[in-house]
């Protein structure tokens, strides 16, 4: 194919969002782009290795120690009052973006399919914005291959280093999700048998089954028993401990809840006794729950490539189908392999906690 920064042409291909798959066409290839600082998408990003193309970013947090350092660090100059695009972790305010595109040539937004289609898209699309919307938090291996492969590939014109880091992962994830599906088959063929487990990312919420949370447990060979009794596009249903008990009366037999770092608070710091107090206050709304009451409840880390939450979690839930550490495994060479990270960085890092280490009993 014949492009290049000053002689782009179109290509077509999927996006995704909740209500399935589109198709659009995007100018290739992509050079000067803007993102989401949604912490899926920087990940995603973040192991390909695409920082210097993205000029500017659509963020929460005004306070830039909010965010975790060791992820979105690389992106820190374009995240601040003057490269943002909008003050919502997904948005895109067209005047503003209007200037990145006179001022550096940008091409796109990338943003998540977790989140809807942007309400003011045309007037974005007008403004000679491609929009990319990648499954970049899903825990589904084919999924999330495909959107690290297509990003990979709009943003290079030959078998560049992106491509090249997309095929790589490929690779390295597919070998990772066939060793847990290995490890799970007796699960599947209902020789050990299977664990429930509800997931939870909020104070006073349970994901409902077809969010992407409860696939990343489902990938670890839990069943939910959390039916989608909710409309199209909620993804969870409100859970009040100690007022609710529709929960209570349901087969859970572990809570995983799934948090990032935040609020100067990283995983990656190694300071496991000072996590944060929402950490416990999210355990302690299911503390009626009889799993929690035997104390199956843990907190894992969000701080990576969904696919990968799956495997922590089948660790944890089927102890004695893995050897220990084998998740912590993968994970170290996926920091290393990806971001770059040194063996010393990887060593002693932990991935989730337990009920016991959040709230100390």
């Amino acid at each position: 194919m014949n492009a290049s920064a000053d002689n782009q042409v179109t290509v077509y291909h999927y996006n995704e969002n909740p209500s399935g798959y589109y198709v659009v066409d995007t100018k290739y290839p992509i050079t000067s782009a803007l993102s989401s600082s949604a912490q899926t998408t920087i990940i995603m990003l973040k192991t390909l290795g695409i920082v210097s193309e993205i000029k500017g970013t659509s963020f929460t947090y005004t306070d830039q120690s909010m965010y975790d350092q060791y992820v979105f660090g690389d992106y820190f100059d374009v995240m601040t009052e003057g490269c943002r695009i909008s003050s919502k972790s997904v948005g895109v305010d067209v005047d503003t973006a209007s200037n990145f595109v006179t001022e550096y040539g940008c091409s796109a937004y990338v943003y998540s399919s977790s989140s809807s289609t942007l309400t003011n898209a045309s007037t974005i699309e007008g403004a000679g914005i491609d929009l990319i919307q990648v499954a970049d938090g899903m825990s589904d291996v084919g999924d999330y291959t495909s959107a690290v492969l297509l990003i990979g590939f709009l943003f290079g014109t030959s078998v560049n280093e992106y491509q090249e880091t997309a095929i790589k992962f490929a690779d390295w994830i597919n070998d990772y999700y066939n060793d847990l599906q290995e490890h799970l088959e007796s699960v599947y063929d209902g020789t050990v048998e299977q664990v429930s487990g509800i997931a939870s990312t909020m104070t006073q919420y349970v994901a409902v089954k077809g969010s992407s949370n409860v696939d990343v447990i489902e990938g670890a060979g839990l069943s939910c028993p959390v039916a989608d009794t909710v409309s199209v596009g909620s993804t969870s249903l409100k859970y009040v401990g100690g007022t609710d008990t529709w929960l209570n009366y349901m087969d859970v037999g572990v809570l995983v809840a799934l948090r990032g770092s935040s609020d100067g608070w990283s995983w990656f710091d190694k300071d496991y006794t000072t996590c944060p107090d929402y950490f416990a206050n999210l355990l302690n709304n299911f503390s009626s729950l009889q799993c929690c009451q035997n104390g199956n409840a843990i907190v894992v880390s969000t701080m990576m490539p969904a696919p990968l939450k799956s495997g922590i979690i089948a660790e944890y839930a089927y102890s004695n189908l893995f050897d220990d550490g084998w998740a912590e495994s993968y994970l170290a060479d996926f920091y290393m392999t990806f971001w770059g990270w040194s063996e010393e960085q990887c060593d002693g890092l932990q991935y989730y906690m337990t009920q016991e280490e959040v709230l100390g009993s």
